[in-house]
């Protein structure tokens, strides 16, 4: 099946099929369709029939049976603030006890987005649900927090040691604290953090000598904070993924003295100046999201050079995100000996640009075996597959030049009119006769995207290629 619809617009399903499946398969399939947690928020269900898990009841009894009985489907829930009556509230929370049940004693996946109140004093509506999620807090596993008042984050203070399981924590504060948020300091499996608006939060007091994961988002009106940030990198010993990232600014980024991470294997970047906050001897994979928009795009190959060679790391995967030619250049100048690179968000004409100069040898990648390209669809499509033709007829030839394995296209579009003209466009775009397309996943959430793995059967289509592609190849190397 290339598309998964939602299962209200399926016009036949083949009901003897599925009737011979066990209720326990059953709901491992229906596992792998819950990407969304369960909004406690909206009680008006019907307008959700087209999604999971709704749509599920809608198909039979024995359906609706299943998933109402399996606790992994209950796990994950969503409450947001806003205006509401008490009798909407007061079904909020029957409705969220019922749920809570029927998730047994499994942990919980809970997401609670609480800025709706302008004003910190206040106390959000919503504030009886938030505390029905509070009280399970020993089961918390997973947790995404924006806290828009003070009440809220007095609650939260009361969740203390008891967060016993809890290994994944994003949150954001959307106003300025009197006094300190201490509630995860001591989570004992806490290894991921994502911290926005970071500046309100502090750092200092979670657990971040045990963390293996952590990112960091940085706005404008913090950067001046960033030698605070800085001072605590030497506390992220035994981090393995750092994520640095800037929303909104063009400020300027200062460097500091490196700050040794023996087991840094992921660094994300956005501004070159932080090459040199950090050495990573471990380091395998480094992703560059470029928004230092005013800043020189070679000065990524100076600090990427200084940085490889004092840290004496062997990177064997880049990731660009929007990233401009020069910036790209500059980069993959330094970083010739990738083995997977992935150009992720660039303007097709950048994204051509840099797929080009692989073919040409503009820029030689001798250990290259996998390479992915994330884009938008309609013209874009075009031009990205007459970028990459070159590329395979070097790789059909058999000439040796470029080991590509392996070469992913991925189209994410936000709505979903038009998914099956997308995949037709992709399927019949003039891909080089001896290449075999084929779907590999398919999503439709809020953001809908597809993926496709190209492979060559060299020893079987020789005929399909350009009798003189090896021949250009080779000389296009010496050349």
């Amino acid at each position: 099946m290339i598309a998964a619809r939602p299962l209200t617009k399926c016009h036949s399903i083949d009901m003897t099929i599925t009737a011979k499946l066990p209720n326990e398969t059953l709901c491992e399939i229906f596992q792998l369709l819950c990407d969304e947690p369960i909004a406690l928020h909206i009680l008006q269900n019907t307008s959700l029939f087209n999604k999971f898990p709704w749509a599920v009841g809608l198909v039979c009894k024995r359906w609706r049976a299943a998933f109402l009985s399996h606790p992994r489907l209950w796990t994950s829930l969503h409450l947001r603030d806003g205006t509401f009556n008490d009798n909407y509230i007061a079904e909020m929370n029957r409705r969220t006890a019922v749920y809570v049940e029927r998730s047994r004693q499994l942990p919980l996946t809970v997401v609670i987005r609480a800025c709706h109140t302008m004003r910190s004093n206040d106390v959000p509506q919503t504030q009886s649900t938030w505390r029905i999620l509070l009280s399970l807090s020993h089961r918390w596993r997973t947790v995404e927090l924006i806290v828009g008042t003070s009440s809220l984050a007095d609650d939260l203070r009361e969740c203390k040691g008891r967060m016993p399981i809890l290994q994944s924590l994003k949150i954001s504060l959307h106003f300025d604290l009197e006094v300190g948020l201490d509630a995860f300091d001591s989570a004992p499996c806490l290894a991921q953090v994502k911290l926005m608006r970071w500046q309100r939060v502090d750092v200092g007091i979670l657990p971040l000598n045990q963390l293996k994961r952590f990112t960091i988002i940085l706005e404008w009106n913090n950067l001046y904070r960033t030698r605070r940030l800085h001072s605590l990198l030497p506390a992220l010993r035994n981090v393995e993924e750092l994520r640095f990232l800037l929303f909104l600014s063009d400020a300027p980024i200062p460097e500091y003295p490196p700050v040794q991470l023996s087991h840094l294997r992921f660094l994300q970047i956005s501004h070159p100046n932080m090459l040199s906050w950090i050495k990573a001897p471990s380091l395998e994979h480094l992703h560059v999201e470029d928004r230092s928009y005013y800043t020189r795009k070679d000065l990524y190959s100076e600090k990427l050079l200084y940085f490889v060679q004092h840290s004496s790391c062997h990177i064997r995967q880049l990731t660009l995100q929007c990233c401009d030619v020069l910036t790209a250049f500059s980069i993959m100048e330094i970083l010739t000996h990738v083995n997977k690179l992935s150009i992720i968000d660039s303007s097709v004409d950048h994204s051509g640009a840099i797929i080009k100069a692989i073919a040409n040898f503009d820029i030689y990648m001798p250990n290259l075996r996998v390479l992915e390209v994330t884009c938008y669809p309609g013209i874009a499509t075009k031009m990205v597959v007459d970028a990459i033709s070159p590329l395979l007829e070097m790789w059909n030839s058999e000439s040796g030049i470029i080991p590509l394995e392996k070469i992913v296209v991925q189209l994410k579009w936000s709505h979903y009119e038009g998914e099956c003209l997308i995949l037709d466009e992709v399927k019949e775009a003039s891909w080089p006769s001896f290449v075999e397309l084929e779907v590999v996943h398919f999503r439709s959430p809020s953001l809908r995207s597809v993926t496709f793995d190209i492979s060559v059967a060299r020893k079987h289509r020789f005929d399909a290629a350009s009798p003189n592609a090896a021949e250009q190849a080779r000389r296009s190397r010496l050349g």
